[in-house]
């Protein structure tokens, strides 16, 4: 089927059969596996099919078929099952958690915990005999699906109920948001505390009681993960130093080690090697 572009987040979880999906916004087809979740960032305009080549019905007329209970794809036994959503997000805060993301994340079955699929069993079982009150809990499961994606998409491995608990304090919102927007910015506490209206010890006990760890170390962590972004995207070694908050490549570089035990040169090799 084809699905239009749309201003939300769109995720597909491939539950039975291997498959493709494919658009004009992405280099080449993506070959799909049972078991696995792909999170494609502001809904860009996309195909999805058991194998190329084949027809694409419109997603609305999909959509309709399906609710009627005649799926247009039936024949036979059945060989596949989708699990489709999106997610609207009503970011206040200018985008400080979305700003990490590549425009399409390709969960493998080993990236995630097990506590992704247990959700995702929970939506399963809940939308199999839908009654009034079950689009509420649906819609409660979905947003802790999509929540669980973005903390693993990231990479700084914050735990989902934080997500929340920054979202909603607007002091740590204020810094989260100067952090992001402002990256390659020399930042110390004591600045950002100026910055956000706040004491230093005040923004730092919000900041902790929030997200769970101090605030220069969030720093390093969004840092480092969008170095390694940037580094998959192809830029190169000094400008992803400057754009995150290094004077030159070198100190970058010994930053980049400590953190994740590898060199930039070495995390791209088994980044694409996969070894």
């Amino acid at each position: 089927m084809a699905l239009p572009r749309t201003p939300e987040f769109r995720f597909h979880v491939i539950l039975r059969g291997d498959g493709v999906l494919g658009g004009d916004d992405l280099e080449a087809p993506l070959k799909l596996h049972e078991g696995e979740i792909i999170l494609l960032k502001a809904g860009q305009e996309h195909w999805i099919a058991d194998r190329p080549g084949r027809p694409l019905l419109a997603l609305a007329d999909a959509g309709s078929s399906c609710e009627a209970g005649r799926p247009p794809f039936q024949q036979g036994p059945i060989t596949h099952r989708l699990m489709c959503g999106k997610a609207s997000v009503q970011d206040r805060g200018g985008g400080w958690l979305l700003s990490l993301l590549p425009e399409t994340i390709h969960f493998q079955r080993s990236d995630l915990d097990e506590r992704v699929w247990r959700i995702v069993d929970a939506i399963d079982a809940k939308s199999v005999s839908l009654e009034a009150d079950d689009a509420v809990v649906l819609d409660r499961l979905a947003e802790a699906l999509f929540l669980c994606l973005l903390a693993r998409a990231t990479r700084l491995d914050l735990e989902v109920g934080r997500l929340g608990a920054a979202q909603r304090d607007p002091t740590v919102q204020r810094a989260l948001v100067l952090m992001h927007t402002m990256m390659d910015e020399p930042w110390t506490i004591q600045r950002l505390a100026e910055q956000a209206g706040l004491s230093r010890a005040a923004l730092a006990r919000h900041f902790k009681s929030a997200l769970g760890i101090p605030v220069m170390e969030y720093l390093h962590r969004v840092r480092m993960a969008r170095a390694k972004q940037m580094l998959l995207d192809g830029a190169h070694l000094g400008q992803v130093a400057v754009s995150v908050g290094y004077a030159s490549a070198e100190p970058f570089r010994k930053a980049f080690k400590r953190s994740t035990g590898q060199t930039p040169a070495g995390y791209l090799r088994t980044s694409q090697t996969g070894t």
